[in-house]
């Protein structure tokens, strides 16, 4: 049985796991570029809260509340808007995802694989900090893809051949 590989121009080749971690990175970013976009309003409906929004463009409680009511949530100590940071995290997944098997960069892929392994882990802590695990099933699956990532970066960082680029 034949393994589907992808040849870079070094000649350095990208196996099924390198490929998956690659897709599971770029579809997690593009997860938090449709948040983005829902929250900025640019694909119309009713934003990420549904109908518990209340009408408010991105959905939610009221900036500073906590989402089950009482005192000021972690969400008033955000520096930019949840838009910009989805946005943000969009790039980052991407971008890493792009930089992470080239070979220009070989060198540095540990310090990279590194990198995109704690960004989805951040990601996925503060997720939890955010919503408090409130049911949300694109927010499931896109942690799923999350600890997924995780899981084949750690397994890739592993691999003899891996490890040596």
């Amino acid at each position: 049985m034949s393994q589907t590989t992808l040849s870079s121009p070094t000649g350095s080749r990208l196996g099924p796991r390198q490929i998956a971690i690659i897709v599971l990175a770029v579809l997690t970013g593009v997860v938090h570029l449709y948040r983005a976009l829902l929250m900025f309003g640019l694909l119309g409906g009713m934003g990420m809260g549904g109908p518990r929004g209340g009408g408010r463009p991105g959905g939610g409680p009221p900036p500073g509340a906590h989402p089950g009511g009482g005192g000021p949530s972690i969400m008033s100590m955000l520096p930019v808007p949840l838009s910009t940071l989805f946005l943000l995290n969009f790039v980052g997944y991407v971008v890493l995802a792009a930089v992470l098997y080239l070979p220009a960069l070989q060198r540095y892929r540990q310090v990279i694989r590194w990198v995109l392994l704690a960004y989805a882990l951040v990601t996925i802590v503060l997720w939890y900090l955010f919503t408090g695990g409130h049911p949300d099933p694109v927010g499931y699956i896109d942690k799923i893809m999350e600890v997924g990532l995780i899981v084949l970066l750690l397994f890739d960082m592993r691999s003899p051949a891996q490890s040596r680029g």
